[in-house]
């Protein structure tokens, strides 16, 4: 029962705190593109983009500090851990 309670506290925690990838994604909803035109036009491949929001990588530090760089610190490097 406890096991079952602290799981829950897990999710509700990791979909509650805005992350890396949905500060990505809200950045680039307000500047009206789409992921795909954001990677095309800054040299991301957009399959790679929605690998970072699936939790199935994370940007390299080179990648992030880039973001965070194009975002203007909307999107910070040290969020992606």
């Amino acid at each position: 029962m406890a096991q079952e309670k602290e799981q829950k506290k897990k999710y509700f925690r990791e979909f509650t705190r805005p992350t890396a990838y949905n500060c990505l994604l809200e950045f680039i909803g307000e500047k009206g593109m789409t992921v795909k035109k954001f990677s095309e036009t800054y040299g991301f491949n957009h399959f790679t983009i929605s690998k970072w929001g699936n939790s199935h990588r994370r940007p390299r530090l080179d990648m992030a500090q880039r973001l965070e760089k194009l975002t203007g610190g909307k999107v910070k490097a040290i969020d992606w851990d």
